[in-house]
């Protein structure tokens, strides 16, 4: 919900005039945080939602906005997915 929220709030500030929609869209993502926190880590909670966020932006900047990607840029959507499931694995195993 988090990574949906700042999609639609960045997405409202990327096709303009939808100001209203962009600063409802953070104050809505403010609540979503301090909710999550109360019954999940701060970091990897963040680093999950960064990641999500980040690979949701560059898809939808793609597919939506007609950005253009880079090998490199495909290769680091690649790592970073794998990085979340390894902090995912450590988390598993009471590591993280």
């Amino acid at each position: 919900m988090l990574t949906a929220t700042e999609v639609v709030a960045d997405a409202a500030a990327k096709v303009g005039n939808q100001a209203a929609i962009t600063y409802g869209g953070y104050m809505v993502l403010a609540y979503e945080l301090q909710e999550v926190f109360k019954h999940n880590g701060i970091g990897l909670t963040n680093a999950y939602w960064n990641a999500l966020t980040n690979v949701t932006h560059t898809l939808i900047g793609r597919q939506f906005f007609g950005e253009v990607l880079s090998t490199e840029q495909y290769i680091g959507i690649g790592l970073v997915t794998a990085g979340i499931f390894l902090m995912g694995m450590g988390d598993s195993h009471g590591n993280g």
